[in-house]
């Protein structure tokens, strides 16, 4: 019986969640559909990426409160509305519609994600100190976050109801309440009246916040609707007293083929890194990012030939323009594509492009940056699940997927996580 039910709106976020509990053990289904997905008999906590991210907000809305309503017809009773980091998309709407179809639950949201440098002060979002729309994902060209204040992000994104701020000296106040009306039932009751539907917006600096966060609602009888990221999530395995236990290793391919479909700074100084190690990056010119019939030309067919071979080392396939070049949006501009059109364009082409490579004999370890692509990859070779085995570095999950009767092994990453040194820690970890 599913003991918990994670909604995502993105596939690496899906990922970098579920393996909070894969990697203890915990067996764990990641699915990718817009619908409610009955789980596997033997699964104890079931991932949906619902892949919302970039719709409108009113869409979002009915997808999460579809799929919230049918868990809740099959019986689920624990739910946790998984949330960007760096709080992209559509975070007002979707905590909105699992609060209305899950009736009688406030929610407790925890954005923080203090391992990856994400923290929560005064109600304020920060990465690397900076507040988030000062941040690089101030200036994502697809999804700026135009918002510091996450009470003012929630409203502005379709949340409607009661915002509540606890920050530290609020979290001991409530600690110390909880003790004084713990043996009182009545008092208890109308406490949980008074605050019904409400949405609690946790501050946290730091994991030992968390933990704390997490000791907090596991003291509460009926667990309320939860939402955050992957940090956070890490703490639920305790919380809900799930059964844990060794996960097996597995040996991996020693050549990395690192797929690059994010434009996040991090993600290209990852790659400036890799470069100066002496991995071979190329650079796909604007034809070869956007236009997936290029692949089936007699020109890319040879290049693939070409990747495939070389993709027996080392190599970095990178949808970025060159430095100081802006030939991709110039190039869309002649054809009349849209921002959105881009987006789409590169992460589909992006994974046909993988796809082919491992149809013409390529053998790797892959590392897909980017939601988006990996859904790209995904949609290319018609599977719909992942499973998460670990999280081989921080940010980056380590699955398995099964594609012409073989097993691969993908490590995801959002764009925006790991260190700049991230491929020289893969390829030391892969060579072990």
């Amino acid at each position: 019986m599913v003991k918990l039910l994670i909604l995502a709106d993105d596939f690496t976020g899906a990922l970098d969640t579920g393996v909070q509990f894969s990697g203890k053990g915990i067996r764990t289904q990641v699915v990718v559909s817009s619908h409610w997905v009955e789980p596997d008999s033997d699964c104890d906590v079931m991932v949906i990426d619902m892949e919302t991210r970039h719709v409108p907000k009113e869409k979002a809305y009915e997808i999460v409160y579809d799929v919230c309503q049918q868990a809740v017809k099959y019986g689920i009773r624990c739910f946790y509305k998984k949330t960007d980091s760096a709080l992209r998309g559509n975070v007002g709407s979707e905590l909105q519609a699992a609060v209305d179809a899950v009736s009688g639950k406030n929610i407790v949201f925890v954005p923080a994600f203090p391992a990856m440098r994400r923290i929560t002060v005064d109600g304020v979002h920060y990465i690397d100190g900076i507040p988030v729309k000062e941040s690089v994902f101030g200036q994502d060209p697809f999804e700026p976050v135009m918002y510091d204040r996450v009470d003012e992000l929630l409203r502005a994104t379709g949340y409607k109801g009661g915002v509540i701020g606890v920050g530290k000296a609020e979290r001991k106040l409530q600690a110390a309440e909880e003790r004084k009306t713990q043996a009182s039932e009545e008092r208890g009751q109308k406490a949980a009246e008074a605050a019904k539907q409400q949405l609690f917006l946790y501050d946290a600096e730091t994991d030992a916040d968390l933990d704390e966060i997490a000791e907090s609602v596991g003291k509460k009888k009926d667990i309320p609707i939860l939402a955050g990221c992957a940090g956070f999530a890490a703490k639920l395995p305790e919380l809900l007293k799930l059964s844990v236990k060794e996960s097996d290793d597995v040996k991996l391919k020693e050549n990395l083929v690192f797929l690059c479909g994010s434009v996040n700074p991090i993600t290209k100084s990852q790659i400036v890194y890799g470069e100066k190690m002496g991995i071979p990056r190329i650079h796909l010119k604007p034809e070869e990012k956007l236009e997936i019939s290029y692949w089936n030309q007699p020109v890319g067919l040879e290049k693939i030939r070409q990747l495939a071979k070389d993709g027996m080392q080392h190599i970095i396939i990178d949808s970025n323009d060159e430095e100081g070049h802006n030939d991709t949006m110039e190039y869309a501009a002649k054809k009349g594509y849209s921002i959105e059109d881009v987006r789409v364009r590169i992460s589909e082409t992006l994974g046909y492009l993988l796809k082919k490579l491992i149809d013409a004999g390529m053998e790797a370890t892959y590392l897909i940056t980017g939601g988006d692509t990996l859904i790209g990859f995904m949609k290319a070779i018609g599977v719909s699940e992942l499973e998460p085995m670990n999280e081989i570095r921080p940010g980056c999950v380590l699955t398995s997927l099964n594609y012409q009767d073989k097993k691969h092994y993908v490590i995801t990453k959002s764009g925006g996580f790991g260190q700049e040194r991230l491929i020289e820690q893969l390829t030391r970890i892969l060579a072990q």
